[in-house]
């Protein structure tokens, strides 16, 4: 790709680039700490630092930017499938390598922060202090399961067969 330019009404100038911005998504910081506790406002951490052994994510309910999240936490665990959503957390910097994703089964309120029971899906454990964004996506509901006999099951084989 070339260089943005504009027509300053004589010849073509050479347009200024803007500053890169951070990934989208709510802020946190990583915590390598294990515990299942408070971590502090904006801090979210795993109860392994094992990844592919993580199961809960401990996530304050206030964000870096100080905004609380109570309310879309409560949303995380809503769809009436055995797996509510997707969390992805990435790396905040546009520099970052961090992208770890999530499916999540549970979502438990406690004192001060919320524990999510997670399965992992995939990605490599996050540095200690490391910015993160944190996104998720609901999945849909279950739809109702269609029952037939056997004899519906061979006869609509052999109609769409012929």
């Amino acid at each position: 790709m070339g260089q943005l330019k504009y027509w300053d009404g004589s010849a073509w100038q050479p347009a200024a680039t803007g500053v890169v911005g951070e990934r989208g998504g709510v802020p946190y910081t990583f915590s390598t700490t294990t515990t299942d506790a408070d971590p502090g406002t904006g801090v979210i951490r795993y109860n392994s630092l094992t990844i592919g052994s993580v199961s809960q994510i401990f996530i304050d309910n206030t964000d870096s930017n100080g905004t609380s999240q109570t309310a879309w936490y409560d949303t995380w665990d809503d769809s009436a499938s055995a797996i509510g959503g997707y969390l992805t957390i990435q790396s905040r910097t546009q520099t970052g390598t961090t992208v770890n994703v999530f499916t999540v089964t549970g979502v438990t309120s406690s004192t001060g922060y919320y524990k999510i029971s997670v399965g992992y899906v995939s990605g490599s454990l996050p540095g200690s202090a490391e910015t993160l964004s944190i996104a998720f996506s609901r999945t849909g509901d279950t739809g109702t399961t269609a029952s037939a006999t056997d004899g519906e099951i061979i006869m609509a084989y052999r109609m769409f067969t012929r």
